[in-house]
């Protein structure tokens, strides 16, 4: 049966199904303001692969310390997180909005927001990353690069769907399964990558040290990265076989006959931050005889 569809009035959501309703992002989900945990203290990381996770737990899945904070915090201080509870990082342009499925607490630099209408937590997780979804919580910050973070009053007065629950509940069960067997190929597929680099050095390895020729007879090469190599290799040390140029030179600026031609001439000062933006200068043919 096909699904009636219907114009949903918001650019980055298109046609939605006919059924589907529309909120204001405040109307199904509500901030939460409270700080400290009556049911755990531990502090959270909100992380844009792992969700809202205990800090220790992140440090040991990505193997990267955190900023820890003073002995003397008093946690009572700190923003509560309970379970089903979403938030918002310094991040979220980049990432979307992070879930958690754990009790605890986070700094006050972060907004936590909980559903208020029956939800299925899975479908929203898979909303909130979406990249259309993500762009279109990034255009309310403008003044990003002035350090303006996404809010929960520029999410809250946004419209977003809210399908039936049971439609939430197929939709999510149908995105569990795909991407476990999509992550599972790009898992499969990072293996073979890493296969292949492996071959691909292992061949440069080989052709570099050993030569072309397998029945070649071999010495002891004295290097032990090196190792066996062919019998008529010579070893040379590198200084007497490269010869060390000094940096560049500037033709000389006194003699116009090198200058207001039509050869671009390259100067450090012409780079922007590791871009070529032009050469203020152009050159002759006669200044690379001097």
């Amino acid at each position: 049966m096909n699904t009636m569809m219907k114009d949903s009035g918001i650019g980055w959501l298109g046609c939605i199904p006919d059924d589907w309703k529309l909120y204001k992002g405040k109307y199904v989900f509500s901030l939460r303001t409270t700080k400290g945990n009556q049911y755990s203290k531990q502090l959270l990381s909100p992380t844009q692969k792992y969700g809202v996770i205990p800090q220790e737990l992140y440090e040991k899945l990505s193997g990267m310390n955190t900023v820890k904070l003073s002995e003397s915090t008093d946690y009572s201080t700190l923003k509560t997180v309970h379970v089903g509870d979403y938030c918002i990082s310094l991040r979220s342009f980049q990432g979307g909005f992070e879930y958690s499925n754990y009790e605890g607490v986070v700094s006050p630099a972060y907004q936590i927001f909980y559903p208020t209408r029956e939800i299925d937590h899975r479908y929203y997780k898979y909303l909130f990353k979406d990249d259309r979804f993500i762009t279109e919580m990034n255009s309310f910050t403008m003044s990003l690069r002035d350090g303006k973070p996404i809010s929960f009053s520029d999410f809250g007065n946004s419209i977003i769907q809210y399908p039936d629950i049971k439609e939430q509940h197929r939709i999510a069960d149908y995105l569990d399964k795909k991407c476990e067997a999509i992550d599972a190929a790009i898992a499969a597929g990072d293996k073979e990558i890493e296969k292949l680099k492996a071959y691909k050095q292992a061949v440069i390895t080989k052709a570099v040290t050993k030569g072309l020729n397998p029945d070649v007879k071999m010495k002891e090469s004295g290097i032990e990265w090196i190792g066996d190599m062919p019998e008529k290799w010579e070893l040379r040390k590198i200084k007497n076989l490269f010869r060390r140029i000094g940096s560049g030179t500037t033709p000389e600026s006194s003699n116009f006959a090198f200058y207001d031609g039509n050869i671009n001439w390259l100067q450090s000062g012409d780079l922007n931050a590791g871009l070529v933006n032009c050469t203020e200068k152009k050159v002759t043919n006669d200044s690379f005889a001097a």
